[in-house]
């Protein structure tokens, strides 16, 4: 289009609409796999291009990360990183602080918040109306688990309904950043602004406050703030460092993992026959395993393992990752500095990616790809997660599947969000009824109300809630 080759004015506009996803399928559907999105930018949905750009021989982060920085004070998080050497670096007491040993030290810390959130649920469905939002109560509820994570604990959002406006705090951070990106130099000006310049200050003064109080904590299990804190000794990682890096294991780990459960439940909502299925297999391998998790010691087993075997759980969430993923546009890649250009090739492509330019891959256009996913890309069908690959009846290309990136700079915390999905989802689904509260408002009004503000920031989801009666 000739206002993307002219200026990237346009797609910040788009960006504070917060339909970015929406506009670039729509590029790729009218104008094909590789599509110009900005004057030196390219977005590409080209299977044999993406393992060159994302994957292990692929490159750095691109230069949308120095507009996002200047809401950091310039100073480098994991994800901001634009050096390979740099965030290999960085990126090593993360691997630690997410490696199966230390989920494994998280997940009875996990287990207590799922019972939490089914506690404060069951205290809803006493009151004679219950209508909630489920969204903002699975946010505070993934804040909550993430502040464990990150700090050992401290944060109660489920306790007082967020009456600091921390999520509040975290959208805006969120909408101002997908915004500056579009123009770094811009990035670093808007910073400086008064309103964002506090909203900058308030949000990092979260992460202090936490900072302060973890370090004075007797240390009772290992969290992201104490591998962070190894680091240091090793790599040169001050304090300020420290609490960037775990604050940012709270906004990445818990933000998407909400988006993802909250889209989980809107789409089981609007698919009873889904939700039907889903209940069934869960009623069923608890029963089997007799799993309680409100019994008496239940918190200190392990049924991570039981839960990633479920076939038609796993297939629900693949699918709603697969719909709505929760980084939908901006895995955007540009050539290391000083390597002069990127050269990307397929059997009738050659791109020569001059340094200085970058290109992106969009996972929401991606996974609506017809030749990747098939039939119907745009339709929930869990099913197709548990074809067999000679199954013609479905076409579902794995490795174009992509929610948490790919190569070297992959969701670290991949494997801990499965395991917050996995409990909380068979418990929600277990336990309560819900239906929407305005029936007549859905579908329209969630979509509308998903904002691409680099990760999906989401409006309210307004259930009846009640609690399942089981023979």
């Amino acid at each position: 289009p000739f206002i993307l080759r002219i200026s990237k004015l346009w797609s910040a506009w788009v960006a504070h609409q917060g339909k970015t996803h929406v506009y670039i399928k729509e590029l790729h559907d009218r104008y094909g796999p590789i599509v110009r999105i900005g004057p030196n930018e390219l977005s590409t949905v080209e299977k044999n291009l993406i393992p060159q750009i994302l994957g292990n021989q692929g490159m750095p982060k691109g230069p949308m990360w120095d507009g996002r920085k200047g809401f950091a004070d310039g100073k480098d998080a994991l994800i901001s990183a634009r050096s390979t050497a740099l965030h290999a670096e960085m990126r090593a007491p993360w691997n630690k602080a997410f490696s199966s040993e230390a989920i494994k030290i998280y997940e009875e810390r996990l287990i207590q918040r799922v019972v939490e959130l089914d506690t404060r649920l069951r205290k809803k469905c006493s009151q004679e109306t219950a209508v909630i939002d489920i969204a903002k109560f699975i946010s505070c509820f993934t804040y909550d688990a993430m502040g464990d994570v990150a700090f050992a604990g401290d944060s109660q959002l489920m306790e007082n309904d967020d009456q600091d406006d921390h999520l509040e705090t975290m959208d805006m951070a969120m909408y101002f950043m997908s915004v500056a990106q579009h123009i770094p130099w811009f990035g670093l000006l808007f910073s400086s602004l008064p309103i964002v310049n506090g909203l900058g200050k308030q949000f990092i003064k979260q992460g202090i406050d936490y900072s302060i109080k973890r370090s004075q904590m007797e240390l009772k299990h290992k969290d992201v703030f104490y591998f962070m804190g190894e680091a240091s000794g090793g790599s040169g990682f001050d304090f300020n460092m420290i609490i960037q890096n775990s604050l940012l294991a709270i906004v990445a780990g818990s933000d998407t993992t909400a988006s993802a459960m909250s889209n989980a439940i809107y789409l089981l909502l609007t698919h009873p026959g889904e939700h039907r299925k889903l209940r069934q297999e869960i009623d069923s391998v608890f029963a089997e395993n007799e799993i309680d998790l409100g019994a008496p010691g239940a918190v200190s087993r392990s049924y991570g393992e039981i839960l990633g075997s479920m076939k038609y759980l796993n297939s629900v969430i693949n699918e709603t990752l697969r719909l709505f993923p929760s980084v939908p546009t901006d895995l955007q890649r540009a050539p290391e500095k000083g390597t002069s250009s990127k050269v990307l090739q397929s059997e009738d492509t050659t791109i020569i990616l001059p340094e200085g330019n970058s290109i992106i891959v969009p996972p929401y256009t991606l996974h609506r790809d017809p030749r990747y996913f098939s039939p119907r890309p745009e339709a929930f069908i869990p099913e197709r997660w548990l074809a067999s690959p000679t199954d013609e009846k479905y076409t579902t290309t794995r490795d174009m599947y992509i929610p948490f990136s790919m190569g070297p700079s992959n969701c670290v915390g991949r494997s801990f969000a499965l395991l917050e999905m996995r409990y909380t989802l068979a418990i929600l689904v277990r336990n309560f009824d819900m239906e929407f509260a305005e029936p007549h408002a859905y579908p329209a009004s969630w979509l509308e109300g998903l904002k691409d503000h680099y990760t999906f920031q989401k409006g309210p989801l307004n259930v009846k809630l009640s609690l399942r009666h089981r023979d």
